[in-house]
C-alpha cells in the first residue's frame, strides 16, 4: 500500500484532503499518533491524527447546526400539533357530555 498523499483517501471522496488518510506502515511509532512516518520524503503522506479529528469536527458543525434547527422546528411544530390535539379532546368531551345530557333528558321524556 502506497502512503504518498495523492493517494489518500481524502481525495478519492472529492472532499479536499480533510479526511482521514490511509494509515502509513512504516513501523515507526511517534509518541502521539499519526498518519505516515516523519522520516519519509516530501510525497510521503504524513498528518497528526489530532489535526484530521479537528479538521472532521470542524467540517461537521455546520452539519450538527442545520440538524439542530431541523429538530427545534419539529419540536415546534409538534408543540403546536399537541396543542390543537388537546384542544379537540376538550371539545370531544364538551360535546360527549352534551349528548350525555340530551340523552337523558330524551330517557325522562319516554318514561
Amino acid at each position: 500500500m502506497s502512503c504518498k498523499f495523492g493517494q489518500s483517501n481524502c481525495e478519492n471522496r472529492g472532499r479536499g484532503c480533510h479526511d482521514f488518510p490511509r494509515k502509513c506502515h512504516c513501523g515507526l511509532d511517534p509518541e502521539r499518533p499519526y498518519f505516515r512516518c516523519p522520516t519519509r520524503g516530501d510525497e510521503h503522506l504524513f498528518k497528526w491524527v489530532e489535526e484530521v479529528v479537528y479538521e472532521e469536527v470542524i467540517e461537521a458543525l455546520p452539519k450538527i447546526s442545520i440538524i439542530n434547527n431541523e429538530i427545534s422546528n419539529a419540536r415546534s411544530e409538534v408543540a403546536v400539533e399537541i396543542d390543537g390535539l388537546k384542544t379537540q379532546i376538550e371539545e370531544l368531551k364538551e360535546d360527549a357530555m352534551f349528548s350525555k345530557r340530551e340523552l337523558n333528558k330524551w330517557k325522562l321524556m319516554i318514561l
